[in-house]
């Protein structure tokens, strides 16, 4: 999950404490494990981007520490997926900030075609006929 930052970890634990949360206490609020927390302190690993936007919520991250990391995870997603970074992509791609579509297209390249074809008529059948002229 992006790149360790003990620099983050020092300041989460810091933040951590003076609102009075325990490690334990802290994990238990996001639903991870106490040695989670630990590691992130430790700048062993990196929360994930919902956990960085439940740190924001409670007032221990910075707003700009989670748009930091949703960029970079969806600049690593769209490498994954497309191969290239989000500026390199070439002009017309269609937005690929929009994460589900992102994911939705990094599983499908990764199908035989033949299956390709079967997933794009289970799709079209659910889209109302309304909204194929789109």
């Amino acid at each position: 999950m992006g790149k360790v930052d003990r620099a983050f970890g020092i300041e989460l634990r810091r933040k951590r404490k003076r609102r009075g949360f325990s490690q334990d206490s802290l994990g238990a609020e996001l639903n991870v494990a106490e040695k989670t927390v630990g590691k992130w302190e430790r700048g062993e690993a990196q929360p994930s981007p919902s956990n960085r936007l439940a740190l924001e919520r409670l007032g221990l991250i910075d707003p700009w520490q989670v748009r930091n990391a949703l960029s970079e995870e969806l600049d690593d997603r769209v490498r994954q997926t497309f191969g290239c970074a989000v500026s390199d992509l070439p002009a017309g791609t269609p937005d690929v900030r929009n994460e589900p579509e992102c994911i939705l297209i990094a599983y499908f390249r990764r199908l035989p075609s033949r299956l390709q074809w079967s997933v794009l008529d289970i799709v079209s059948s659910m889209i109302p006929p309304a909204m194929q002229d789109e």
